[in-house]
């Protein structure tokens, strides 16, 4: 009778161990952000104005998307400090032509969107948003194959203080973001470059950077003309 009662306890404490290890794994899993390896964009929109566009917000810190009639609508969602906010654009806008100053608002902030005809180099202009005097946005085309994503970080500067933003979106093959100047009352400063596999280089102002992505991160260095150099990191954010 004792033995049978060892066994019985041994076999509840082993179920109840597996249990908990499941329970706590369970909890692991579900505390970390999942992020879609799936582009949102619509195929019939791949060589268009239409379409899904994604980026970074700086001026404190955050990303954007623009739908642009991918669901027959014209609204943005705008993150700022993880805080969204959904924009929204009524003047008429036609497929496969250019789109100038397509002004996208919420209450008393705006901004515009310009795209060619067939959805190449868009960008943001006339930016106002309430509460950030020196917001920039930079975005890029979202292709049914290539998804874009967008990653929010820090750079480190001479004085080895952190800086914020370094924010950048990657597709498959290009690169577009924005990174805070050391000087709080200047604009960001614009980047650009290319993506292979999971390595990336590109410009901002007279300096480079190059850096990896591994996971849901971005790790990197960069320097500029005068000789300073420095550290990045970030987050997937969208």
């Amino acid at each position: 009778m004792k033995n049978s009662m060892k066994a019985i306890l041994k076999t509840f404490l082993a179920l109840l161990l597996i249990s908990t290890l499941t329970f706590s794994c369970s909890n692991d899993d579900s505390s970390q952000p999942k992020f879609s390896e799936t582009p949102t964009a619509l195929a019939k929109f791949d060589g268009s104005n239409f379409g899904t566009y994604k980026g970074v917000f700086t001026g404190s810190t955050g990303t954007i998307v623009i739908n642009l009639n991918d669901d027959n609508t014209k609204s943005a969602v705008l993150t700022i400090d993880g805080k969204a906010y959904t924009y929204t654009a009524t003047e008429t806008s036609a497929n496969g032509q250019v789109t100038i100053g397509l002004t996208f608002t919420n209450g008393a902030s705006s901004f515009d969107f310009n795209v060619s005809a067939s959805g190449e180099e868009p960008n943001i202009t006339n930016i106002i948003i309430i509460g950030h005097p020196l917001a920039g946005i930079e975005i890029q085309k979202e292709y049914s194959d290539k998804i874009v994503k967008c990653y929010i970080g820090t750079y480190t500067g001479l004085d080895k203080k952190n800086y914020e933003p370094f924010n950048m979106s990657l597709s498959k093959d290009k690169l577009i973001g924005l990174a805070a100047r050391p000087v709080s009352n200047e604009e960001p400063v614009s980047m650009t470059g290319s993506v292979l596999l999971n390595t990336f280089m590109g410009t901002a102002g007279n300096g480079s950077f190059k850096g990896t992505i591994t996971d849901e991160n971005i790790n990197g260095t960069w320097e500029n003309t005068d000789g300073d150099k420095g550290t990045f990191s970030g987050k997937r954010a969208l």
